[in-house]
């Protein structure tokens, strides 16, 4: 965790000292700072690619906006596009995923407002935003409020909180009694819902989220993280549950699971065509009661943190700033895990990848 936390304040230190003068150089547009984010899943809005792979959790809301339109003056400048004061805007993202197998459909409706009257390439764009952001899967379905805020070009915070109910379908959900005794392999969710171990299962999940991004000529370097605190209503005495969602073993209550996805990301075609690499870490932290009889070194070698890499792909047809259908994107992701408790070897072989395929599009309502 002390590797993972230094890797992501390092790289946030690093971005914040650089950005400012990359942007000056090279103003971000909104197709350009973003791409089309399961899972776990890991942003639909401005279609960019899922921030998070579950079947995947976008980072829904960017509020940035290209610095032309397809308006000219009268002399045949480009007009820059005016972002609102009061903004309702919306996105959409369905995506399916494999290994694991996933489908989800994903709606965010947010207002925005603008906070500055400013032509500076840092704060033009900066806003604070409040939404809804339901999510519906055929396993599942998250109820979600959130709130973000973009202080500055280069920074985006944000908070959510997600009512899950579990439909006890597809042999989920499970829950264990410690993280000695999970088996959450196919075969053990499998041999769980032959025997009935699974169930219809709700609570909670609270998410904090903290974004660094930054522009060079075609290229953006973006890192996300994200810290989930979760309480679910556990069957018995059991302390942790499979999160397929997020595709790890996730604390029942009073621990959290960190995420960080690091993108590197080339816009081609006059920003039609999105191409990138992308690193995701998922890492549990658990309370010491979910450890059971576990030894210190059994704790010290939990199978977390979970990690990925692979290439992104996105094309987006069209950008009309400010319309009320926009930007739809088609999107792919290839990651190959680098660890994972059953995926490199142990159950399913380390060539098969992580694959993830969505349609993404947004617009302005108001």
């Amino acid at each position: 965790m002390k590797d993972i936390s230094f890797a992501t304040f390092a790289a946030a230190l690093i971005v914040s000292l650089i950005a400012p003068s990359a942007l000056a150089n090279n103003p971000p547009s909104d197709s350009q700072s973003e791409t089309a984010d399961t899972p776990p899943a890991e942003s639909a809005d401005e279609s960019r690619v899922p921030e998070t792979d579950e079947p995947t959790e976008p980072n829904t809301n960017e509020a940035t906006e290209p610095n032309t339109d397809e308006e000219r003056d009268p002399d045949g400048v480009e007009a820059q596009y005016e972002i609102p004061k009061h903004r309702i805007k919306y996105s959409s993202l369905t995506v399916l995923r494999y290994n694991p197998l996933g489908l989800q459909s994903l709606f965010d409706l947010q207002y925005q407002y603008k906070l500055y009257d400013s032509d500076s390439i840092l704060f033009r764009t900066g806003y604070f935003g409040i939404g809804v952001m339901p999510i519906v899967s055929p396993g599942l379905v998250r109820l979600g409020v959130k709130t973000e805020i973009e202080p500055i070009a280069v920074l985006r915070l944000g908070a959510k909180w997600e009512y899950i109910v579990h439909f006890s379908n597809f042999n989920l959900m499970q829950s264990y009694e410690d993280v000695g005794v999970a088996d959450f392999s196919e075969a053990g969710l499998e041999a769980g819902g032959e025997a009935g171990e699974n169930y219809a299962g709700t609570g909670w999940q609270a998410t904090l989220e903290a974004q660094v991004r930054a522009k060079f000529g075609p290229i953006v370097v973006r890192s996300t993280f994200k810290g989930i605190y979760t309480d679910m209503n556990l069957r018995g005495n059991d302390t942790v549950w499979y999160d397929q969602y997020y595709d790890i073993l996730t604390p029942g209550s009073a621990g959290w699971v960190l995420i960080n996805d690091a993108d590197l990301l080339a816009f081609l075609l006059d920003d039609k065509l999105i191409v990138g690499l992308r690193h995701n870490t998922t890492h549990a932290i658990y309370p010491d009661r979910a450890y059971g009889s576990a030894s210190t070194s059994a704790r010290n070698t939990a199978d977390t943190p979970i990690q990925r890499i692979g290439p992104l792909f996105a094309y987006r047809f069209f950008d009309e700033p400010g319309a009320a259908f926009n930007q739809p994107t088609l999107l792919v992701i290839l990651n190959w895990y680098i660890h994972h408790p059953y995926r490199i070897g142990q159950e399913t072989s380390r060539a098969v990848p992580y694959v993830v395929v969505g349609f993404a599009f947004n617009g302005d309502l108001l």
